[in-house]
């Protein structure tokens, strides 16, 4: 993405404290005295007492540190590539751009949850969730989607979000299904939509047994891309 950058100085005070020691000798007179009348019983000696003295010493460290911001201009990629991709798509109907960087650059199809998930009343196994999902500056659509888990849900939404907005990415995810093996063991099943050109109609594309925990979803959508370019090629 684009990228504005400045410098910008600062300064950094630090505080640090140290205990100073010092010991100081004092001299004091101690007298012993009896009556006034047997003056030649009076007695005084010096007595030195040694002090120790504490001295705590405060220092301020004041550093001057230059720093580089940058701040990421999506605006201006979204607007360059938008421009290119509709001279290019009048000829290349499999191209892509347009809706490209509108995915990549644009805040078209931002989802956010505004609800916590909850069990579905209908599939014991599976959570309801509901975002809300922004197309330009002032439309929201609010979107409810029920699945497995919410890595899948955030990809359903992602999907969901932009045919919202008009957007048709290439490959998206459509939905997961659970399938049991012959022993018992449950896969999720990932179907995706394969949509050649801009408009056109999608084709399923479903990818088997193997990608049974969270992460395989990242997996999936790399093998139903391979997939697709190879359907549409």
């Amino acid at each position: 993405m684009a990228t504005i950058c400045r410098t910008v100085q600062e300064s950094i005070e630090t505080t640090y404290t140290e205990n100073v020691e010092s010991w100081v000798n004092k001299q004091s007179a101690k007298c012993k005295r009896s009556a006034w009348w047997k003056p030649w019983k009076w007695l005084c000696w010096l007595v030195w007492v040694l002090v120790k003295i504490i001295t705590v010493v405060v220092y301020t460290v004041i550093q001057i540190v230059s720093r580089v911001l940058c701040h990421v201009v999506s605006w201006v990629l979204l607007v360059g590539f938008t421009a290119v991709g509709s001279v290019v798509q009048t000829w290349c109907h499999k191209c892509w751009i347009v809706d490209w960087a509108n995915i990549h650059f644009g805040s078209d199809g931002n989802c956010e949850q505004i609800e916590d998930k909850r069990p579905s009343l209908e599939k014991p196994d599976q959570f309801v969730y509901t975002f809300i999902c922004k197309c330009g500056k002032n439309e929201q659509h609010k979107v409810t989607v029920t699945t497995f888990n919410d890595e899948i849900a955030a990809e359903l939404v992602r999907t969901e979000g932009l045919k919202k907005c008009g957007i048709t990415p290439a490959v998206v995810l459509s939905d997961a299904t659970i399938e049991v093996d012959s022993k018992g063991t449950s896969y999720l099943n990932y179907v995706f939509d394969c949509t050649c050109k801009p408009g056109g109609f999608p084709t399923k594309i479903t990818i088997p047994k193997g990608f049974f925990d969270s992460n395989g979803l990242s997996d999936a959508l790399k093998e139903a891309k391979k997939q697709c370019r190879s359907l549409c090629s």
